[in-house]
């Protein structure tokens, strides 16, 4: 498993949880994190329309990415 698809705030499992998922990755929390600093910019979530969800997304992402690849090194 690869770090980016590690859990981000990983836990012991007891056998009555075995069945259930793990939470967010790391990858998924650190885009998270970045979308939350990034549309809290008003010039960014201007609320009339200008802000393209699926380029906010993606930028996310590779923002996530790249720390990532950072703290590989």
């Amino acid at each position: 498993m690869n770090n980016s698809d590690c859990p981000a705030m990983p836990f012991t499992q007891k056998p009555e949880y075995q069945h259930q998922e793990a939470g967010l990755t790391k990858r998924e929390y650190f885009a998270g994190l970045a979308m939350q600093g990034i549309l809290a910019n008003d010039n960014v979530a201007d609320g009339e329309g200008n802000l393209k969800a699926s380029e906010v997304a993606k930028f996310t992402l590779l923002l996530a990415d790249a720390l990532l690849k950072e703290l590989g090194k």
